[in-house]
């Protein structure tokens, strides 16, 4: 027998389950509550589990307990081991059509395109099936972690990735880029202009709407225009993007979007949209996983069915 299955036949293995709770939780009384134990046990667990990393894992500050650096840093590993232990066991298997689950998603403002497409397709295959949408734009990262999201939808921008608290390169969580996107230009539809591409001449004297993010980031359309223009040049910041078609009615604003939002607001709004005179970066869209999750079968599911929208 090898050294590595000797040492696990010493080790109890159900501390494992344990010590995720107790980090996840930085709670012995929260921890014992989950695990259905008592927090005698749980206690004792956690001396057993110092002795054998040779690390407190949980210190007292104030009233509350953190993790330490080895707890922080074995906490991801941690939570992959365990899933994939669960899988290692679980024939699962995931029919949409009689399912009743609910899925619970981040999605970034105007990804939220997605949705209409999704709901016909849902109630065509799954009507069984939930969406739990969160516009939350913080701490997405250890709602990942803990289960309470399964994705994160939203632009590959630097600012996005610090806004969830997750490192792109990461090897913890999955990327992978559904579709890519644009930037164009939406008007009012009674003020018209040759062809399909506004002039810069035409586009520099017009009074602009664009979509801003609430935690102080500057999104790609501030980024581009404020080399070219001063702040004064744009008139409405807002922080949705569902508003902007309906300034620019009536109007002689332009506004700015992706150009799938253009294309799904031109059905309901009386707005032409049109290429811009400038070039914005592309928009990768793109959905995140746990990877310690992206195997299950649900999710896998969900995921092949939002390529197809």
């Amino acid at each position: 027998m090898s050294d590595s299955s000797n040492a696990l036949r010493r080790l109890n293995l159900n501390l494992l389950p344990i010590l995720l709770e107790l980090l996840k939780c930085a709670s012995v009384t929260q921890a014992a509550r989950r695990l259905c134990l008592t927090q005698s046990t749980v206690s004792g667990s956690l001396r057993q589990l110092r002795f054998l990393l040779n690390d407190e894992l949980l210190v007292s500050q104030g009233r509350k307990m953190i993790l330490t650096e080895k707890s922080k840093n074995i906490l991801p590993e941690l939570e992959l081991i365990m899933a994939q232990t669960v899988d290692l066991f679980k024939n699962e298997k995931f029919d949409p059509a009689f399912s009743r689950k609910t899925f619970h998603v981040y999605v970034a403002d105007y990804a939220a395109v997605l949705f209409p497409q999704l709901r016909q397709v849902l109630c065509d295959i799954a009507p069984g099936i939930s969406i739990k949408v969160s516009g939350t734009p913080r701490g997405n990262s250890d709602h990942l972690r803990s289960g309470e999201l399964d994705f994160l939808i939203f632009p590959d921008r630097s600012s996005n990735w610090k806004a969830s608290g997750i490192d792109k390169y990461s090897p913890e969580f999955n990327k992978e880029i559904l579709f890519q996107d644009y930037i164009v230009g939406i008007q009012c539809a009674n003020r018209s202009f040759a062809g399909p591409r506004m002039t810069s001449e035409e586009f520099f004297t017009r009074p602009v709407a664009t979509y801003f993010r609430t935690d102080g980031r500057a999104t790609v359309m501030e980024e581009v225009l404020k080399e070219s223009w001063s702040a004064e040049d744009i008139k409405y910041y807002v922080p949705y993007f569902s508003l902007l078609p309906e300034l620019v009615i009536n109007s002689n604003l332009i506004a700015l979007v992706p150009h799938s939002l253009a294309i799904h607001y031109a059905r309901f709004f009386p707005i032409n949209v049109f290429e811009l005179p400038i070039e914005f970066p592309p928009l990768d869209i793109t959905i995140v996983t746990l990877s310690a999750r992206k195997q299950k079968a649900d999710l896998i599911w969900f995921c092949n069915l939002l390529r197809t929208l």
